[in-house]
């Protein structure tokens, strides 16, 4: 199956649409089968999600304190037991509108051997055509989380 397309216009086009209440919450699901190859360098165990400096504020707004948890890495979103989002209830994200950047971003990550990649274990790919440039949300939303990341990383492993 083609990700990838130009259309009449010109215009890039991936082979995916989000679904929102159509998913199966592939995004908000437990994450244990994603990480099982995985070695973290940092130690992080998978059980939380990051949140972004800017985003505890609108967190702590909405009655959310109980759920966040601070580390010397920054604030997370406390998972389950079974490692899934505490806002999932009935397949159904009850934080949508102001839920974390990651979250916003899935299922696009950043690969840097690669560059941009989709997860294609999304239930949306293959769903129908979006125009890569109507992406820009995510985009921004995956491009903050990455420059948190490397930000901390030359903090704690670059010398200067």
């Amino acid at each position: 199956m083609d990700l990838l397309r130009n259309n009449k216009k010109g215009e890039l086009e991936i082979n995916w649409v989000c679904l929102r209440e159509k998913c199966n919450c592939n995004c908000c699901g437990t994450f244990d089968d994603r990480f099982k190859t995985l070695v973290s360098l940092e130690r992080i165990d998978h059980d939380e999600i990051m949140i972004l400096p800017d985003e505890e504020k609108i967190f702590l707004k909405n009655g959310c304190e109980k759920k966040l948890k601070r580390n010397e890495r920054g604030v997370f979103l406390k998972l389950k037991k079974d490692r899934s989002c505490p806002f999932l209830n009935n397949h159904l994200c009850l934080k949508y509108k102001v839920r974390p950047a990651i979250c916003k971003a899935y299922p696009f990550f950043i690969d840097f051997m690669s560059g941009i990649n989709v997860d294609k274990s999304c239930p949306g790919v293959g769903m129908g055509w979006t125009k890569v440039k109507d992406l820009k949300v995510m985009m921004q939303s995956l491009l903050k989380v990455y420059k948190d990341h490397i930000k901390y990383i030359e903090k704690k492993y670059v010398r200067k």
